[in-house]
This record gives C-alpha cells, sequence and structure tokens, in this order.
C-alpha cells in the first residue's frame, strides 16, 4: 500500500474507514456501528485503523 492514506469517517450511526489513494480513490472500505460510549468509539476507530496500518498504509494527519 504505497502511497496510501487512511480516510475515517465518524457519524452519528456508523463509522467508515479505509485506504485512500493520492488520487482520492478509496482502496477498500469498512463499516462498524458507532458505539454511543465515547471509549468505546474511540476504540473502534483504532481498531480500524490499525487494520489498514499493519498493510502498510500511512497516517499523514488528522482533521474534522
Amino acid at each position: 500500500m504505497n502511497d496510501i492514506a487512511i480516510g475515517v469517517d465518524i457519524g452519528s450511526s456508523k463509522i467508515a474507514a479505509g485506504p485512500v489513494q493520492e488520487s482520492g480513490r478509496m482502496v477498500e472500505h469498512v463499516e462498524r456501528p458507532t458505539p454511543k460510549d465515547p471509549d468505546q468509539a474511540v476504540e473502534t476507530i483504532r481498531l480500524m485503523v490499525e487494520r489498514f496500518l499493519k498493510r502498510g498504509a500511512q497516517v499523514v494527519g488528522v482533521g474534522a
């Protein structure tokens, strides 16, 4: 996964994440329900991002 970033969309009903190429094309997509507990929501995001980091994606920044 060279030149791949990780996109995360946090919504009230679902959290979506996936590796994104520099062109903006999403390579893969996973979704999970958004937990009501904020700590569980953070853990869900961590696990989703970790999945792609293990495959070579990079964190290049965090924004809202």
